[in-house]
């Protein structure tokens, strides 16, 4: 392993010195950069992990990392800027409150959907436990008011539940209940809604693995989530259904929750032959003659995972 990473690092260092501009088609570190499934620039989900979120509601402390340096630089940016920006949250949430009252009946559906999606995509700015709890009691009262013939709000409200889960760390009654919504609409037709339920694994499993103290042991959270991950991969890997197979980022969010699980959990702990079958399955995806960009991202990671 040491050896692969002195290598990985000189090839991305000669590569730096030859291209002067960044192109699409950078080498990525495998080592450094950890979530593979992003295929490309636009901010989306899983954007920042949830260890990111844990160090900036001053739950962990991890002076030096990487990740501490990232939240350190966002503190020197914003004080650079003059920003007061828990003063805008605050705001924004007081009024989002507002607007996601189920019992409100001004709101108009498209209002309600974008205020949801504009939720999620601002809880990466969240600073405080409090602000993420607020987010799943409000979001959770959402999912059991809207059916779920409504996946265009569905989609974001298993994301924003899922990270809300990952940071909270909550009861066992809510991983009991986030699991049942994740089994329902991992089975949707609308894919959109799957590739929120597995950005929204990721962001769990990565709160469970953070959260266990079991020595040698998988905490009771990550066996309630272990069958749902392990059992949606194991069924679409090698799917040849055409719109997954059309899914460049479905895709590669299978195979970063495959490779996660194998990185993180004990095989012991995983279904039998999980691990086996999964390095098989990639080792037929690379073996043709032509590979794409998936492919490409496979090998890099399978040498981090040797």
């Amino acid at each position: 392993m040491k050896k692969l990473r002195v290598i990985q690092y000189h090839i991305e260092r000669k590569y730096k010195e030859v291209c002067n501009t960044y192109t699409k088609g950078h080498i990525r570190n495998v080592f450094s950069i950890k979530n593979f499934e992003k295929s490309g620039d636009h901010y989306s989900y899983g954007q920042l992990s949830i260890r990111y979120f844990l160090i900036s509601a001053n739950v962990i402390e991890e002076n030096g990392l990487e990740t501490d340096k990232m939240y350190r630089k966002r503190l020197e940016l914003l004080d650079d800027s003059g920003l007061d920006l828990n003063s805008c949250l605050q705001f924004l949430l007081e009024y989002y409150s507002q607007l996601m009252k189920p019992e409100s009946t001004i709101t108009d559906i498209r209002i309600l959907h974008e205020t949801v999606r504009s939720t999620v995509f601002i809880s990466d700015l969240f600073t405080d436990k409090a602000q993420f709890a607020w987010m799943l009691k409000v979001f959770l009262e959402l999912m059991n008011i809207h059916g779920v013939e409504d996946e265009l709000i569905h989609q974001y409200l298993i994301v924003g539940i899922c990270k809300a889960v990952g940071v909270l760390n909550p009861d066992i009654d809510i991983y009991e209940q986030t699991k049942k919504m994740l089994v329902q609409f991992l089975k949707s037709p609308f894919l959109p809604t799957r590739i929120s339920c597995l950005y929204g694994l990721l962001y769990i499993l990565e709160g469970c693995v953070l959260s266990n103290i079991a020595i040698g042991r998988v905490s009771e959270e990550l066996q309630i989530l272990l069958p749902c991950a392990w059992e949606y991969i194991q069924m679409n890997i090698n799917s040849d259904h055409p719109i997954l197979q059309q899914s460049q980022e479905h895709t590669l969010l299978i195979w970063s929750l495959a490779f996660y699980l194998m990185e993180n959990v004990d095989e012991a702990h995983l279904e039998s032959n999980f691990v086996t079958s999964t390095l098989q399955a990639a080792l037929a995806r690379v073996r043709k003659k032509q590979v794409n960009y998936v492919d490409k991202c496979i090998i890099k990671v399978s040498n981090r995972y040797h």
